[in-house]
């Protein structure tokens, strides 16, 4: 039955979903390599959430430079995990495919030093790291091509050696922001002052 309902979300579209599944039940267990950048193309909530967490550790090194006057220093930054929900509507193919995970931010921060009264402009390099294990140990349930499975029922799968749970995580291809640092305290990371290459793009 949950093969069959594998093969029933990839004909309903929910293609991640049908692939996160058939991973579990070809009980490997190996590691599966998310796509944070399309993750969060197809998911607006996702990278708001993601580059807000980039925007507070962007605020918190232009701070300590402003205290400090250490200015045109490289300072790298890696955050905290911080948990992200799927909504179970608008994102069911990625609700069923992941759920909830943990979403994290590294890079480096070079804070300039401002001219005059002017703001501090910063070149920001940085990255995108999802995290999440792949399991069935809650106490929910969904639908799936008109059947309904519990947590409890695919967790047994596992539980009986027929299926294996895994780790799922990845990492975002390398982005650049340079820009100023706002008083109000909020960065659009995807302003109009933002370039869309990265040192990596043989066109920069």
């Amino acid at each position: 039955m949950a093969t069959a309902a594998a093969v029933a979300a990839d004909v309903q579209g929910l293609t991640h979903a049908s692939k996160h599944l058939r991973h579990y039940l070809d009980n490997s267990g190996t590691d599966l390599i998310l796509d944070p950048d399309q993750i969060m193309d197809d998911d607006p909530g996702l990278k708001r959430f993601a580059e807000d967490i980039v925007a507070r550790s962007i605020l918190k090194i232009a701070g300590q430079a402003a205290v400090t006057n250490s200015y045109e220093n490289s300072i790298p930054f890696q955050s905290g995990w911080d948990g992200y929900t799927f909504d179970r509507s608008s994102q069911r193919d990625w609700y069923l495919a992941i759920g909830s995970m943990h979403v994290a931010a590294s890079g480096v921060v070079t804070v300039h030093r401002p001219d005059d009264a002017a703001q501090p402009r910063v070149t920001v390099y940085y990255e995108i790291h999802l995290h999440d294990r792949y399991n069935w140990d809650g106490k929910k349930s969904t639908e799936i091509a008109g059947v309904t499975f519990t947590d409890r029922r695919l967790g047994a799968l596992h539980t009986a050696g027929l299926a294996q749970e895994f780790e799922q995580y990845g990492s975002s291809i390398e982005k650049l922001y340079e820009g100023v640092v706002p008083t109000n305290g909020s960065i659009d990371l995807q302003g109009p002052e933002n370039r869309k290459d990265t040192r990596t793009d043989p066109t920069r």
